[in-house]
C-alpha cells in the first residue's frame, strides 16, 4: 500500500545558495541615499543600490551610472568637498573614510552641510 504524501518542513538554512538558479539569486548591495541638492545627475533618484567594497568604490560606481555625480561631492584631489558629509547606517564618518570597508546591507547617506550666519 502506498502512503499518501505528507508535506515536510524545509527551512531557509536547508537551502544552499548553489541550489538556487542563478537567475533567481538576488545580490544585496549597499544603498546610496542622495539629498536633493545632488540629484541632478541621478535624474531625481534619491536612493539606489551601488556595488563596491568601499565608499570610494560605491561613489565611482554611481559616477559610471550617473556621469557628473562624483564631481558634486568629491574634489579634484579625491577628497570629499568641504560641505559634504557621509553617514554609514546613520553614523557620521570621518572625512578621510572614503576607503572604509562596506557590508552588503549598508546604507550610505550623503548630507550637504549648510553654512551661513
Amino acid at each position: 500500500m502506498i502512503e499518501p504524501s505528507r508535506p515536510f518542513d524545509i527551512s531557509e538554512s536547508d537551502i544552499r545558495e548553489s541550489d538556487i538558479p542563478e537567475r533567481k539569486r538576488r545580490t544585496i548591495l549597499p544603498i546610496l541615499e542622495v539629498p536633493s541638492r545632488y540629484r541632478v545627475p541621478t535624474r531625481g533618484e534619491a536612493r539606489f543600490e551601488v556595488s563596491g567594497s568601499t565608499l570610494r568604490d560605491c561613489i565611482a560606481e554611481a559616477e559610471k551610472r550617473f556621469p557628473g555625480f562624483q564631481e558634486l561631492i568629491i574634489n579634484s584631489e579625491g577628497h570629499p568637498k568641504r560641505f559634504v558629509r557621509f553617514f554609514l547606517n546613520g553614523d557620521a564618518l570621518e572625512r578621510d573614510a572614503l576607503d572604509s570597508a562596506l557590508e552588503a546591507e549598508d546604507t550610505i547617506t550623503i548630507m550637504a552641510s549648510a553654512a551661513g550666519g
